[in-house]
């Protein structure tokens, strides 16, 4: 048994000791060029009873040094310490703020699985690569027909369902419009593009939201009716142009063969 507990303490004191290294301050800036700089990380014990929450501020040998939680009132105080044999009890969050990210373990095995291989670096990594990839196409202005599938799909799963011109570059392309280096030019077509559907009466405008009409689902039928039929004039087209092109082969060939009788 006492082996056992040595081998806990050892376990916890190695894997916790990042905290002591990078522990975060009261204050973490999330925006500007200061929050670039961030590298910080914040641990928190909750008894799974709900009789304590503690802000881990120091990892010794054989336990965590913090403070408890007052109330919003008093916040964090009343130092107090908790030995990793009551760590079975209790629910550790450690949270990593890295730059703009906040990195959250819900344990030291992810915080060891997620936090040393990587894991979330590489993400972060794969997603900014992303971006910039994002960022040097153009964005697609949303047409009458996609715009209204779109918010019809969002309006039969919630029926008081509205949206803004900034929330359709959202459902559009969530996520990463934002960092787009034209999202206010498409932000300003989207309005148009919204306005222009409450003018035929596909959506109705109240409190700068706009939401679905009854009328939509006509326009929407109409719609792809029209598309239908485009559709089938361009294969048509094509087949023409096949035709065409067979004919004259034919005729050159007959004028070929003609001529060299």
């Amino acid at each position: 048994m006492k082996l056992r507990n040595i081998i806990r303490n050892k376990y916890y004191s190695i894997v916790l000791n990042v905290l002591n290294k990078k522990l975060a301050p009261e204050t973490i800036p999330r925006t500007g060029e200061k929050a670039q700089q961030v590298d910080c990380l914040a641990a928190y014990l909750r008894a799974k009873d709900g009789s304590y929450s503690l802000l881990i501020d120091k990892i010794l040998p054989n336990g965590v040094e913090g403070r408890l939680w007052k109330g919003r009132e008093e916040g964090h105080k009343d130092n107090s310490f908790i030995d990793y044999s009551e760590f079975p009890k209790a629910d550790l969050e450690i949270t990593h703020f890295y730059k703009t990210y906040n990195l959250t373990y819900d344990s030291t095995i992810e915080m060891i699985l997620k936090g040393w291989s990587y894991y979330y670096k590489g993400l972060i990594l794969l997603g900014k690569a992303q971006q910039f990839i994002f960022n040097k196409r153009k964005l697609a202005r949303s047409e009458k027909l996609e715009t209204l599938r779109v918010i019809v799909d969002k309006t039969v799963v919630s029926s008081n369902f509205s949206t803004s011109p900034a929330m359709l570059n959202e459902l559009m392309y969530p996520l990463r419009w934002i960092y787009h280096p034209d999202r206010e030019l498409n932000t300003s077509f989207n309005k148009l593009l919204l306005d222009s559907l409450v003018e035929s009466g596909d959506l109705k405008l109240k409190n700068f939201q706009y939401s679905l009409t009854s009328q939509a689902l006509n326009t929407i039928s109409k719609f792809e009716k029209d598309e239908r039929r485009h559709i089938q004039l361009l294969k048509q087209q094509k087949w023409m142009k096949i035709l065409t092109f067979l004919l004259v082969l034919i005729g050159s060939a007959q004028v070929f063969f003609a001529f060299h009788r």
